[in-house]
């Protein structure tokens, strides 16, 4: 009966409800907006609108737009799908739409001017970006993590291109640097696993530590003649690049700037180079030719370490001033190669210290090497009979006595 009872009145109350107008009910289209379209401030003079149907989150107003955006709204990031900047912005806060996961798609305005650091880091699904040419600074890891993003044409007024910009956008096939950009800064391009082209433009000045460190679908890179510093580990690990040649005017490489580069079967360094750096070219296991400049005064600790197939060092001066390169520990592989040399000058028997002159400092050397049986070059052998023994220092000595 209890039952019977409350089943009548529900039904009279929904009879009831059903008579009255749905204009009358105040709450219900309210409710219902709310559901649809979300708005508010994110600046100063910059307003916001996201539509919760078609995805779009529009930007409109001018001057900057902050973080503010989120206050209210912190699960709207993985909600958006394209974001719309109207004219009138300059500038993006830092990381003000970092984490968009489902964004594909954003509209930048002529008005702005300025991106900042993790702008749209980690939006993972971003696959393209279109920029003004008004643009004039992208900050440190702005894209860092658009997996989805596979070509960018960056804007003509950027002179440097920050830290980390691109950094780990593993599906990037291309990137067109404008003439007028000086600097390639730390890792912007470090772990695009599938960047296959880049031109670096003739403004080019410094290209900074792991720049391109880990792009290993790079087969090809031309250095601009005006570049003069490339960092430590800039081409590390670019397991594709198959041929380098560096031009004169580059006076700094880094620390293994292209170690581990195992496809990399030749290497020319510029006249005027004076260091080879530590581990520069180490674990380069293809590399079977190397020609060096005779103005290399020192090959660092493991320049050439495990480079298993270098057969052949073209060096620019003659035996004796190869010897006196500073040739550090683990670079035998070069040591071992095959040497040819541009000038034949003919070395001056017990002349170890390479000074073109037989005086009594090399006599002291040789006497301090047979006696801690150190071994000696062989152009001090002066008997002949392949063996550098107390027989030729007295044969040296009396040839200075000689003189």
């Amino acid at each position: 009966m209890k039952l019977h009872q409350i089943a009548v009145a529900c039904l009279a109350v929904c009879l009831m409800g059903s008579a009255v107008p749905l204009a009358d009910i105040g709450e219900i289209p309210a409710i219902v907006a709310k559901a649809e379209e979300l708005s508010g401030t994110c600046g100063t003079d910059a307003s916001w609108n996201f539509d919760s149907e078609t995805g779009v989150l529009t930007i409109s107003g001018t001057g900057e737009v902050d973080n503010s955006l989120w206050t209210s709204n912190p699960s709207m990031r993985g909600l958006i799908k394209q974001i719309v900047i109207e004219e009138g912005i300059t500038n993006l806060k830092d990381g003000v739409f970092a984490g968009c996961v489902n964004m594909t798609d954003v509209t930048i305005p002529q008005t702005l001017t300025n991106l900042g650091s993790g702008i749209f880091s980690s939006c993972y699904q971003l696959t393209s970006i279109e920029f003004p040419d008004n643009i004039t600074s992208i900050g440190d890891g702005a894209f860092y993590q658009c997996g989805a993003l596979t070509h960018v044409k960056l804007p003509a007024r950027l002179e440097q291109i920050n830290a980390g910009v691109f950094s780990m956008c593993s599906a990037l096939t291309s990137v067109e640097i404008p003439e007028g950009v000086k600097i390639i800064g730390g890792s912007a391009f470090s772990d695009c696993n599938s960047l296959a082209s880049v031109n670096i433009p003739e403004s080019v000045t410094t290209i900074d530590s792991g720049a391109f460190n880990n792009c290993r679908a790079l087969k090809e890179i031309q250095l601009p003649a005006g570049l003069n510093s490339i960092g430590s580990g800039a081409f590390y690990g670019c397991s594709g690049l198959t041929s380098l040649n560096i031009h004169e005017g580059i006076t700094n490489m880094g620390i293994s700037c292209f170690a581990g580069c195992t496809s990399l079967s030749s290497v020319v360094f510029p006249a005027g180079m004076t260091t080879i750096e530590e581990s520069a070219f180490s674990g380069c296991s293809s590399l079977a030719s190397v020609t060096i400049p005779d103005s290399v005064i020192s090959i660092k600790a493991g320049a050439f370490a495990n480079c298993f197939s270098i057969r052949n060092v073209f060096y620019g001066g003659s035996v004796r001033t190869w010897n006196l390169i500073d040739i550090g520990s683990e670079n035998e592989k070069l040591t071992n190669a095959t040497l040819h040399f541009s000038s034949m000058e003919a070395l001056v028997s017990g002349d170890v210290n390479y000074d073109g002159n037989l005086t009594v400092s090399d006599l002291v050397q040789v006497a301090q090497s047979l006696y801690r049986r150190h071994p000696l070059p062989r152009h001090c052998d002066m008997n002949g009979d392949n063996n550098v023994n107390v027989i030729d220092f007295a044969l040296l000595k009396k040839a200075l006595l000689d003189k």
